[in-house]
């Protein structure tokens, strides 16, 4: 039960970080590096794993790390998608290296866990579609 909790409280963590980066990256002003930024703090809570120092891992690392962590798979889910929706804020933002690394290290975990992961993985309706099944399969 208490797991149970701890998951679903991550689920809408990512969720809200999620849906606040779309306002962040499509508002007026639009800031897609602020969005980045929001989806990175997203992504060191739900680890438990300092975030900066998990982000700055090599593609196959980070993959790794996760593994031997025991990171509950739907929350494995939530990071790769975040950070392949964070490759393209950053490169709307005009850092294509750090979108490059932020794309390998998503793929790199997907394929890790055997997540079937693409660019249309991360459209809106999709998000929200994954938020509603992992929110069912949580409770």
């Amino acid at each position: 039960m208490l797991h149970r909790d701890y998951l679903v409280e991550q689920f809408l963590r990512f969720a809200e970080a999620i849906r606040l980066s779309w306002t962040k990256a499509k508002g007026e002003p639009a800031d897609p590096l602020d969005a980045a930024e929001l989806l990175e703090a997203a992504v060191g809570t739900a680890t438990n794993i300092d975030g900066g120092t998990l982000l700055m891992l090599s593609p196959d690392s980070i993959a790794s790390i996760l593994q031997v962590t025991d990171t509950d798979p739907d929350v494995v889910e939530y990071l790769a998608r975040t950070l392949l929706l964070e490759s393209e804020y950053l490169v709307e933002g005009g850092e294509p290296a750090r979108a490059s690394l932020r794309r390998e290290q998503a793929y790199a975990i997907a394929n890790g866990y055997a997540i079937p992961l693409s660019d249309d993985k991360i459209s809106e309706d999709e998000f929200e579609a994954f938020f509603a099944r992992t929110a069912n399969r949580a409770l």
